[in-house]
Order: structure tokens, then C-alpha cells, then sequence
């Protein structure tokens, strides 16, 4: 195990801790909650950041989007803001990569969705009242791509910072998100 542990690698373990919760449009899990109750895509994007330690972040500077003030995590709300606030990059680069986000643009009275990368094509999501938090696969994801599902991908910079704990710290992290590990765990 690195001794350096990224906030990525905290954020990821504590999305996959959250498989199987249902999907509730508007819900609002609290930051810093190891299991949360229910959450729409949205939500579940800002408990991620929230958990790995990001507190506020700065959006990206683009010719078209001067650069604001830091955002607070906690305001960091509703698909639309979310993408805002991303350091944008391919689709197919994002899904490629682990910690990133995925995201479909809301229009007019639909709306839009958020959804973070696991590499190899795969996303962890809160996809909808059928499925809940669940792993998208590759194929599925692809097909998005093709489709125009997928507008794009982005980069929170400050997931990729290093997190405040050490080795030790995270291994009692996963440990009260999981329990003690049982042969064939972590394989996805």
C-alpha cells in the first residue's frame, strides 16, 4: 500500500461502501456520514468530495468562465453546478481513469446527471429508482458514449491531493466502511 494515500483512493472506497442505496431524487446525504441513507446523483457526488476531505474547491479558468471565488463542498449542489466546477476532459479519457466524473448535461426541464469513473470504462453511480447506487460496466458506458449520453468528463483538481491520513488511517477508513476483509473482496 502507497505510503501517500490521494483523496481518490478514499473517495472510491467510500463510493463502493455505498452500493445498493436507493436513488431519491433531491435527497441530500450529509457529508462525512460513513453510509448514507439515500441519494440522487448529485448528492452522492458531493458526499464523495466531502468524505475524502474536500472542503471547498475552485473552479477551472476558461477563456469563457473567469475564475470565482472557492466554492464551499457543502454548496457544491444540483448537477448543473457540479459540471460548472469541473476541470473539463474527454469522455472517453475520464472513463479510462479512476476519480473522475462523468456527466450529462440537464436541458430545459430534464435533468442532467453526475457520475464518478472507476477506470476500465466503468462508473459508480446513484443512476436512478431502479438500480440505486450501483457500478455501471463498460459496455453500458461505451453505449452512452455513442449515444450522446455522455456530454463529457471532468477533474475535481482537489480530489487528486493527498489526503490527510496516512496508510494506517485508511486501513481503519476501510475497515469501518467494510469490516475486516473477507477473501475476493476488492475484486470488481
Amino acid at each position: 500500500m502507497p505510503e501517500q494515500i490521494s483523496r481518490v483512493h478514499v473517495a472510491t472506497t467510500f463510493a463502493l461502501a455505498q452500493l445498493g442505496v436507493p436513488y431519491v431524487i433531491g435527497s441530500k446525504p450529509r457529508i462525512g456520514a460513513l453510509r448514507i441513507e439515500k441519494a440522487d446523483c448529485s448528492g452522492f457526488a458531493r458526499a464523495i468530495a466531502g468524505i475524502a476531505g474536500v472542503t471547498e474547491i475552485q473552479n477551472p479558468f476558461t477563456p469563457t468562465a473567469p475564475k470565482l471565488p472557492k466554492l464551499p463542498i457543502a454548496r457544491w449542489n444540483g448537477t448543473w453546478a457540479q459540471i460548472e466546477w469541473l476541470i473539463p476532459v474527454g469522455a472517453r479519457y475520464a472513463l479510462d481513469r479512476v476519480g473522475y466524473f462523468m456527466y450529462h448535461k440537464p436541458q430545459g426541464s430534464k435533468y442532467g446527471h453526475i457520475a464518478l469513473t472507476l477506470g476500465r470504462d466503468r462508473t459508480i453511480e446513484a443512476r436512478g429508482k431502479e438500480w440505486g447506487i450501483c457500478i455501471v460496466g463498460r459496455d453500458a458506458n461505451l453505449a452512452r458514449i455513442q449515444t450522446g449520453f455522455w456530454d463529457g468528463g471532468g477533474k475535481m483538481g482537489e480530489l487528486f491531493e493527498p489526503w490527510e491520513g496516512g496508510a494506517e488511517d485508511f486501513v481503519r477508513f476501510t475497515r469501518l466502511l467494510f469490516g475486516d476483509p473477507k477473501p475476493g473482496m476488492w475484486k470488481l
